[in-house]
């Protein structure tokens, strides 16, 4: 391909890529088909997560009104790392792992015990 038709080829196809990613951006979300535990779950809690979304939003809506706006959310996620290696000193001791700083970091957020697992990655590779 000469050089003039190839800048012309790049100049056109750049506009309309940007195009396109905006228009994906636009798109309404399509609804999320969870799997069966998730619905035997909500069926189990649905009514104690309602209530806990709601003390969640009136806490994030008077944090926006004292600072002027919605603080930072961190959310760390990370595979492939057994049960207990990191963020939970009683199952770390015994195994002779040690990490203060994460387990500090840990008991400041959440802690989510209820999981299932799967021999790939792939779950978790997807969501992020």
């Amino acid at each position: 391909m000469n050089r003039m038709k190839q800048k012309t080829t790049i100049a056109l196809a750049a506009p309309l890529l940007a195009l396109s990613f905006a228009g994906s951006a636009l798109a309404e979300p399509k609804p999320i088909i969870h799997d069966s535990e998730y619905y035997i779950l909500k069926a189990q809690h649905g009514e104690t997560w309602a209530k806990q979304d709601q003390e969640i939003q009136e806490k994030l809506t008077a944090l926006e009104k004292k600072h002027g706006s919605k603080p930072n959310i961190i959310h760390i996620m990370w595979d492939d790392t057994a049960v207990g290696k990191i963020g939970v000193p009683q199952i770390q001791a015994p195994r002779g792992f040690r990490t203060p700083n994460i387990n500090k970091f840990a008991a400041e957020g959440q802690y989510y015990a209820r999981m299932y697992t799967e021999p790939s990655c792939t779950p978790s590779r997807a969501h992020s």
